[in-house]
């Protein structure tokens, strides 16, 4: 939708049209003429101000919307990454049911952890595993073991005890890079 400038067509309509026909006319039929651009004078200024309220009832809320929308959804996304671990470098196989090492082996680093908050949460089932893309190997045959623990002090408990425990204890792990997701 476009955007007129009422006011200025309204003195471009009236400097081409009235002065040429006022003038012609007497002073009777332009004291009767007078009333009627009068009149049209206010609908044009009304018509200008309906037309930027509207716009702006419309636009403002609408951007602010999708705005709000969109950080939510940026938020969602980021606290759903801050209960995130991720392993680094750990070749998997493309079949859900070749994936059975992943677990064997994050229950191996959770008992090297020795934690018992993080056991019992294990044992809940409220840490999961999951390679992203899901089950489909990368070019070089590994994708990061995305691991999720459900309240994010464990994932911090989890780290702080794989920088303090020696990766010695984990013999499933190849390599001990672990980083938050």
């Amino acid at each position: 939708m476009g955007e007129f400038d009422l006011d200025e067509l309204a003195k471009e309509i009236a400097a081409k049209l009235l002065m040429p026909l006022t003038s012609a006319l007497s002073d009777k039929l332009q004291v009767a003429v007078q009333p009627v651009v009068d009149r049209l004078d206010k609908l044009i200024k009304l018509l200008w101000e309906i037309q930027s309220s509207a716009t702006q009832c419309w636009v403002e809320p609408q951007l602010y919307s999708v705005m709000a929308k969109m950080m939510q959804m940026d938020r969602n996304e980021m606290d759903e990454k801050n209960k995130r671990a991720v392993f680094i470098g750990i070749p998997h196989a493309t079949t859900e049911d070749a994936t059975n090492e992943d677990e064997q082996m994050l229950r191996e680093v959770i008992t090297a952890c020795d934690s018992r908050k993080l056991s019992e949460s294990y044992a809940k089932g409220r840490i999961t595993t999951r390679r992203h893309p899901d089950y489909q190997a990368g070019p070089k045959g590994s994708q990061p073991l995305k691991v999720t623990f459900e309240p994010l002090t464990y994932r911090d408990i989890f780290l702080r005890s794989l920088k303090r425990k020696l990766p010695s204890k984990m013999q499933s792990l190849p390599h001990p890079y672990v980083r938050r997701s």
